[in-house]
């Protein structure tokens, strides 16, 4: 999808910068702003791949603080997002200056790239009813836009476990977040619940019905009948529960 546009040496070298800031910049050989735009894209790729995105250089626009010197066509790269950052914030931004071998002042120019970024996910390759088993084969990877990835989306590659369920229902090619499969709840919502509780001694159980999903040890409400009521109780293990507070 990179569509490198106008007249462009490629990368000459890659180096600290200067004495003692450690921060990494690329030497660069453009001599147009189309030329600059297509090396801007072609580093902001190569910094971002490893996270899995993918930038659209065809439909990419640059902006910069300053016009560009006329006489020079050598540059000093940095991006300005840190070192370790997944995925920066949009637009892309760097800050340009001549190469300290062109013996020009040395101001730095702010770049701003704005590019369409897309981001490779887990989708669902099939409707996953809520409660069904989930593995790696049931899942496909696709590239969406940065934008509409929700927060939370399962990490690539896939490495559920053999025992995970979906915790909702998730529609074919539905991107997958990672609270969305896990190990199946012991109590789902709606399904029955059996409450246990001693009155007198005596050990009385009743059915329920769970108004949420939940783990062994979690404290839920559920719905008893004869009469109708809302208690709370504690989940003992599959299906059953203890009744807190008896009255």
């Amino acid at each position: 999808m990179i569509r490198l546009a106008g007249v462009l040496m490629l990368l000459l070298s890659s180096r600290a910068a200067s004495a003692g800031d450690g921060i990494p910049s690329t030497t660069v050989q453009a001599d147009s702003p189309q030329a600059l735009q297509a090396r801007l894209v072609w580093l902001a790729q190569e910094r971002l791949q490893p996270a899995g995105l993918l930038l659209d250089g065809s439909r990419a626009r640059l902006s910069l603080s300053e016009r560009l010197p006329a006489d020079i066509d050598l540059f000093e790269v940095r991006t300005a997002w840190p070192d370790g950052v997944r995925i920066p914030p949009l637009p892309l931004t760097f800050m340009i200056r001549a190469d300290s071998a062109t013996k020009h002042p040395a101001a730095w120019i702010r770049a701003t790239l704005a590019t369409p970024v897309q981001q490779q996910v887990l989708v669902t390759g099939r409707s996953l009813p809520k409660g069904s088993s989930v593995g790696c084969a049931d899942l496909v990877l696709e590239y969406r836009d940065l934008r509409d990835v929700p927060a939370g989306s399962l990490s690539v590659p896939c490495e559920l476990a053999p025992d995970e369920v979906a915790l909702r229902y998730m529609g074919k090619q539905d991107v997958v977040r990672a609270q969305d499969v896990g190990a199946a709840p012991a109590v789902a919502a709606g399904m029955p619940v059996a409450v246990t509780t001693l009155a007198g001694g005596i050990s009385v159980t009743a059915t329920g019905v769970a108004l949420t999903d939940a783990m062994v040890g979690d404290r839920i409400e559920v719905r008893l009948t004869g009469p109708t009521r809302t208690r709370h109780v504690r989940v003992t293990g599959v299906g059953t529960a203890e009744l807190e507070g008896f009255e």
